[in-house]
């Protein structure tokens, strides 16, 4: 081993800390950044175009400003950061930084409410939005264990002399029609 190199210390023993600084050094930074990126959007609706229908401008493509949703991964991008930094300072939130809780469960609330208002007013897909805000629409299709469903029945019926024919019916089935 050359000269020196026994008495040294490891490279990796030598860095004064670990980890990435922290973008945000307080709760009210944070806040404040979050509202430019809630500005920022509101203020730059994208545009979708839409042919003219009627009139003397009938068959001309004209622009019409959409709304867009907040999302977390709008907020990281305009923050210049991604998403799971978001996330994991977030976790860590809760044991490190405390202060930060509130404002990181406001900004959340915030990106919900105003993906959910916008879905229940028609401004966003409301399917769309749904699947991104977690919102089940679930149909019992088959047997589920923990909601199980009745088991089909099925009931002879005799036609009443008139032919001597019987009639099965299951449950569920409509026996007769209303005309």
């Amino acid at each position: 081993m050359p000269k020196g190199f026994k008495d040294e210390i490891p490279i990796w023993l030598m860095r004064s800390k670990h980890g990435r600084n922290t973008i945000f050094s307080t709760p009210e930074t944070m806040w404040d950044a979050a509202c430019e990126y809630f500005k920022a959007v509101d203020d730059n609706p994208w545009y979708r175009s839409e042919v003219v229908k009627s009139g003397e401008n009938a068959g001309q493509l004209f622009a019409v400003p959409v709304k867009q949703p907040y999302t977390i991964e709008g907020l990281c991008t305009f923050w210049k950061t991604h998403n799971q930094y978001f996330y994991e300072f977030e976790r860590n939130a809760k044991e490190k930084h405390k202060e930060f809780l509130d404002v990181i469960a406001e900004i959340r609330d915030i990106i919900f409410n105003q993906k959910f208002s916008g879905a229940a007013s028609g401004f966003f897909n409301a399917q769309f939005i749904g699947k991104a805000l977690g919102l089940i629409d679930r149909q019992l299709v088959g047997q589920d264990p923990d909601n199980p469903m009745p088991s089909p029945v099925t009931f002879y019926i005799p036609d009443n002399g008139r032919g001597g024919n019987i009639k099965q019916i299951t449950s569920g089935e409509v026996p007769f029609s209303l005309e």
